[in-house]
């Protein structure tokens, strides 16, 4: 609406080499009002304690969905010692058993971050659930770890380390994404 302020977030992690950055957005606007938009919502696990020389650490977050809702994309945030994310999402079919099915399975690489559109949305039921499964190296095997002999924690800062699956769905537009996403 008019008057709404747009915020943007970026991170910047020092790297030891002086470079310049110019962000740009481009908006686009519609002539006609919109029967859907896109919330996101957040698979978070904030007791990431990784301890130190762990190179196959795992550590997940679970979430389910409170009524029907449209999958469009999954986005998997990690810090340094970040190895390799997944997503999956269980829900039933016809009452039956529910089944899991694999979203997305990349190895990580937080120098490349892109949003994973699915090729095609994904309708989803109340109660689906989702999975973000990360795997990280703690160890002096990984190059980018700053110090493996240190236990973990989460927190924002880059040398911290964090679990953060996001994923885009498809609302009506008038609806608000609170409660969308229940934690397990």
């Amino acid at each position: 609406p008019a008057g709404s302020d747009l915020v943007f977030c970026v991170e910047y992690a020092p790297n030891g080499v002086a470079s310049s950055v110019r962000t740009r957005v481009g908006l686009v606007f519609s002539k006609q009002k919109p029967l859907f938009r896109a919330a996101t919502l957040a698979l978070e696990n904030p007791q990431v304690q990784i301890p130190p020389e762990s190179g196959d650490y795992q550590v997940e977050a679970r979430g389910r969905l409170a009524r029907d809702d449209t999958l469009l994309n999954v986005f998997p945030v990690l810090h340094l010692r970040g190895k390799q994310f997944e997503f999956d999402v269980s829900q039933a079919k016809d009452g039956k058993t529910p089944a899991s099915a694999p979203l997305l399975r990349v190895i990580y690489d937080r120098r490349w971050q892109p949003v994973y559109p699915l090729s095609k949305p994904l309708a989803l039921q109340p109660g689906a659930q989702l999975r973000a499964l990360a795997t990280y190296d703690n160890s002096s095997n990984n190059p980018a770890n700053p110090d493996p002999q240190a236990s973990v924690h989460w927190g924002g800062r880059t040398r911290d380390e964090v679990l953060q699956g996001f994923f885009d769905v498809a609302i009506p537009a008038h609806s608000k994404k609170d409660g969308l996403l229940i934690p397990d």
